[in-house]
């Protein structure tokens, strides 16, 4: 949220600074704001999911255990 934050404050500042400059009016700020913040929040997703993918393929690589894989081992472990 800190990073949505500090962009959403930028580009509302910019947006303020247009509208001031009278390059655009009030509603088109409000328009482009909200566009500019669709955006944004769907390239986080994005980000999200590849680091996930990204974190994924590095354990699998590593060779370490998921959880997944620990909780098969536990099951295994208490029928014996």
């Amino acid at each position: 949220m800190g990073l949505y934050s500090l962009t959403r404050e930028g580009i509302e500042k910019l947006v303020k600074q247009l509208e001031k400059e009278q390059h655009i009016s009030a509603r088109e700020g409000k328009a482009m704001v909200a566009e500019l913040v669709r955006e944004i929040k769907g390239y986080q997703g994005k980000t999200s999911k590849f680091i996930e993918s990204e974190i994924r393929a590095a354990v699998k690589k590593m060779g370490l255990a998921t959880q997944k894989d620990l909780k098969a081992l536990e099951r295994k472990l208490a029928r014996k």
